[in-house]
């Protein structure tokens, strides 16, 4: 123990003396300190710009989808670009699931309320596409720019299951 205490001294005798030859004598007197007074500070009331939480949804190369903050509680999409500009997409609900919107690129699916339609948007170029679900079949998920779709129906009308694969 004594070992340690003596090699934590020599340590810090040594850091002084370094100190002392790079920076000089050192004078180690009190500054006095001026007796003025204090003026006064007014910060201003400003709008909140950054929302009370953050919960990202997808992040594609150019900006990524994150849910926004609204008066009374979360609110619907947004996305915000690289260059730092956010855009609401509206229709947009935060109990959807995260992939329901797209995931892995630029591009955000949106569902117009009763349409079988899925508009596809670039969210770097605004160019958009639609891809219409298929009759028996229900909208899933968009990666990238494909379309999920799940169920399907036999000729006879009834519904199809898909079993899982086997692993």
């Amino acid at each position: 123990m004594a070992r340690h205490a003596v090699a934590r001294l020599r340590g810090a005798a040594a850091v002084a003396v370094a100190l002392s030859l790079t920076v000089g004598p050192v004078a180690w007197e009190a500054q006095a300190v001026g007796t003025g007074t204090f003026g006064e500070t007014t910060i201003p009331a400003t709008l909140r710009v950054t929302p009370g939480y953050g919960s990202v949804a997808g992040v594609g190369p150019s900006g990524f989808l994150h849910y926004s903050t609204a008066p009374g509680g979360p609110g619907g999409l947004e996305w915000t670009g690289v260059d730092g500009v956010t855009r609401s997409l509206e229709g947009t609900h935060v109990a959807d699931p995260v992939e329901y919107y797209g995931a892995a690129s630029d591009v955000v699916a949106l569902l117009p309320a009763g349409s079988r339609d899925v508009v596809l948007r670039n969210m770097v170029t605004d160019e958009t596409a639609t891809v219409t679900v298929p009759a028996g079949q229900t909208y899933n998920r968009t990666v990238g720019t494909t379309v999920v779709t799940k169920g399907g129906v036999t000729a006879g009308g009834a519904m199809v299951r898909v079993p899982p694969a086997q692993q």
